[in-house]
């Protein structure tokens, strides 16, 4: 090799040296910048008093008798066997379309008579204030923090089944429309305990679905039959207490610190070159929450008159983690506006058969039915319009005009329509049950 072709390499290899020496110069310095702004960014957050790892997620110590946790834990064996025996009942009995028939309800009365302590546990449950959770023993593990939270979402719903597949229509097929009210806020009741935990999983399974069952089951009962005042003006005091807007607020908090462990396991073992694009989806997946977050702040009732005018209508660019979250965030933001207008719905359905001629139609802006405005308001209504009432099928059609701002005549049936443009409740007509037959020899 001639020396100028050496000295060419010679030379060559230093550019690349210089070079690579650069690039890795450039990434350490994005790392430590990152980081501090991450740092920084974590730091403001705890200031806030929210949690930026699940192992913050900590009741404060409450009373034994005061916290549901504790009567939930007393009812889960018998509960699991309960629901063990009533499954089968419930999978022969077609509940969704007729009321049950005798053999059906012996049956269930039978399972529930059974294991007599479940549903007084539940009911004491549902009463406490709150529900003590403790997640700080998972600060190394995500995972077991994710089977903890798993676990508990499935024994939630255990508890909401019994009340609202069995319990509910035991009740409605014995035409015991007080007591199936008073189940309905039950499950209205347990279903705010769910607020406490962690994650959208959480609150999407628990407080929204829990919530939207409660309702749609309240209005049959509502409308099927003679209802008490006082059981009517403790379901309005139970709905005027829901606080959706506050409770969605809170789990998108907890679920960015859920999001960030997740994150924090990612990294485990990296280097500090892995680390850096690491550390920048941290730092988009924080942008996606402060968006969220904000928006979700700007919808609290205290802020309706004051709504911020610097939030951007479109989600930041959050990177790749964020981006592929976003979507479910946002179907999240989107049942919760639905429960919070079917909340309203109902109110005005109980209003409705409150007064002295029940079936006499109320005034165009709700104004008679004694309920504040806030309640009567279609939330989707731009021009602050109330909700829509029509009488239909001997009962009460309400509705909003729901995501799309149209008034789509009622289109609330999911037996009648796929698409649910409004958003509301109808009277639902069952069928009485078929005679039993016996079976052959």
């Amino acid at each position: 090799m001639s020396q100028e072709k050496r000295k060419l390499l010679k030379w060559a290899w230093i550019i690349l040296g210089a070079l690579a020496a650069i690039f890795i110069t450039a990434v350490a310095v994005m790392f430590w910048i990152s980081g501090s702004r991450l740092e920084r960014r974590l730091a403001a957050i705890r200031a806030a008093d929210d949690p930026v790892s699940i192992a913050d997620i900590k009741t404060e110590d409450i009373a034994a008798d005061k916290d549901a946790a504790t009567f939930l834990r007393l009812a889960r064996g018998d509960a699991k066997s309960l629901t063990v025996q009533l499954y089968p009942i419930a999978q022969a009995a077609d509940v969704r379309k007729s009321h049950l028939d005798s053999t059906e309800i012996e049956a269930i009365e039978a399972a529930f008579a059974a294991y007599p302590q479940v549903m007084p546990l539940i009911e004491q449950a549902a009463d406490c204030p709150t529900c003590s959770v403790d997640y700080s023993k998972h600060a190394a593990n995500t995972k077991v923090a994710t089977d903890d939270i798993m676990q508990n979402v499935e024994q939630r719903r255990m508890f909401a089944r019994l009340l609202y597949q069995y319990r509910f229509f035991l009740l409605m097929s014995k035409g015991k429309h007080d007591d199936a009210v008073q189940n309905c806020i039950t499950l209205l009741r347990l279903s705010r305990l769910s607020d406490n935990d962690p994650t959208l999983m959480n609150f999407m399974a628990n407080g929204l679905a829990g919530r939207g069952i409660a309702i749609e089951e309240a209005n049959e009962a509502l409308q099927a039959g003679r209802v008490s005042d006082n059981v009517r003006q403790e379901l309005e005091n139970q709905l005027a207490k829901i606080d959706i807007r506050r409770a969605y607020l809170q789990t998108l908090k907890t679920e960015r610190a859920y999001v960030l462990d997740n994150i924090e396991q990612m990294s485990a073992g990296k280097n500090w070159f892995s680390l850096t694009f690491l550390n920048r989806e941290k730092h988009g997946c924080l942008d996606m929450f402060e968006w969220l977050i904000a928006r979700a702040t700007a919808a609290l009732p205290e802020n309706a008159s004051n709504t911020p005018t610097n939030i951007s209508p479109t989600p930041p660019s959050s990177g790749p983690l964020g981006l592929l979250l976003l979507p479910s965030m946002q179907a999240v933001e989107t049942a919760a506006n639905r429960v919070e207008a079917e909340i309203s719905v109902l109110r005005i359905i109980n209003a409705l058969g409150r007064r002295d001629d029940p079936q006499k139609p109320p005034l165009a802006d709700l104004s008679d039915l004694g309920l504040p405005e806030s309640a009567t308001t279609d939330p989707f209504s731009d021009a602050g319009k109330p909700l829509i009432v029509k009488k239909v099928d001997g009962g009460w059609l309400v509705y909003s005009v729901g995501e799309n701002k149209v008034d789509d005549g009622g289109d609330v049936d999911v037996s009648q329509s796929t698409k649910l443009l409004d958003i509301g409740l109808r009277p639902v007509v069952r069928t009485k049950p078929t005679a039993h037959k016996p079976k052959s020899q």
